[in-house]
């Protein structure tokens, strides 16, 4: 995926692993905006806690050194939510896309009370050697 004009790894929606991470990174960046008024006092301080928390997510979720890529030097709350916003519209148009492979695939609705593909597909019967 591209953030930023950076190419960075794509998400696995799939992976259990892989989304643990990203939703526990997500919940800090929620969290922190949640507890920004409590530590915050100026404006410029708003601006690092919160790029602060989002450096942290895409560190956590592509790796260390992630965020010093995207951003470069740059701490601009503007473009770090933008970034992040980024990443959160693409997992969430992920999740639509599979959602509706995985239902045009598997709904029995729609496949006339049968799962497709078949299960047993690979059990055809064999011919009789004569």
């Amino acid at each position: 995926m591209k953030i930023n004009g950076v190419e960075i790894p794509d998400i696995d929606n799939c992976d259990l692993a892989v989304m643990e991470t990203y939703e526990a990174a997500h919940n800090v960046v929620a969290k922190k905006a949640e507890e920004m008024n409590v530590h915050c006092k100026t404006r410029t301080e708003v601006i690092r806690y919160q790029c602060e928390a989002i450096f942290e997510f895409f560190d956590t979720v592509f790796g260390p050194g992630t965020a010093k890529l995207v951003f470069g030097d740059t701490v601009n709350m503007r473009t770090c939510f933008e970034a992040y916003e980024q990443v959160i519209n693409i997992v969430n148009k992920q999740d639509v896309e599979f959602g509706n492979e995985y239902t045009r695939k598997f709904s029995p609705k729609k496949n006339g009370g049968k799962i497709y593909p078949n299960p047993n597909h690979h059990n055809h019967k064999k011919k009789k050697r004569r």
